[in-house]
């Protein structure tokens, strides 16, 4: 176990990053080869989508309850499993997960709009995963660095209260992240769609 715990205390970028890569080609491999007649099906990126897009109004006060509701129960879950022995477990699969989700998308934009489409996708990821990323990454860390330090035997009260911290910041960050989702981003993604 030592090496397992040196590995997740001191790199635990790379095993996150790692994680999201392999995440983000299985993704990009399924939405080509499994569910490609279905994303065409789809039509997420199509024109009368973008077209209703430009126009529609976004009532903030609901889309924060909706984000609110489908970004926080995951992340509490998440936090509240890193509390157990399977937090590690759970924060890889969520890396992987995020990672699957990412290769989707892009591999959707790409089917249906070509490159333009990618324009699109990191418009509509934009400025929240500035927020989100950094945010998970808190999460991760402090999952990993409380199993790193519960191993070596550090106090149990103190490897808590850190967990805790870091998890409140984490969670702050991400809020910012749903803030900026729901008011600043649909200003920004309306106004790449004028020019699209």
């Amino acid at each position: 176990m030592p090496r397992y715990g040196r590995l997740a205390g001191d790199n635990f970028k790379n095993l996150a990053a790692l994680l999201f890569f392999m995440g983000l080609i299985l993704g990009m491999v399924a939405a080509n080869v499994i569910f490609k007649d279905y994303l065409d099906q789809v039509g997420l990126l199509g024109d009368i989508f973008l077209q209703k897009y430009r126009y529609t109004e976004i009532d903030g006060p609901s889309l924060l309850v909706y984000l609110c509701k489908t970004r926080l129960p995951a992340v509490l879950i998440l936090i509240g499993a890193g509390c157990t022995g399977l937090g590690v477990f759970f924060a890889a699969l969520y890396c992987g997960w995020m990672g699957f989700s990412a290769g989707m998308l892009f591999a959707m934009a790409t089917i249906q709009k070509g490159l333009s489409g990618m324009v699109v996708v990191l418009a509509a990821l934009l400025p929240q995963y500035l927020a989100y990323i950094p945010g998970m990454l808190l999460i991760f860390y402090g999952i990993m660095n409380r199993r790193r330090r519960l191993q070596n035997g550090h106090n149990h009260r103190g490897v808590n209260l850190q967990y805790a911290i870091l998890a409140v910041l984490a969670l702050a960050v991400l809020i910012a992240g749903i803030l900026s989702e729901t008011y600043v981003n649909p200003i920004f993604v309306k106004k790449i769609l004028k020019n699209y």
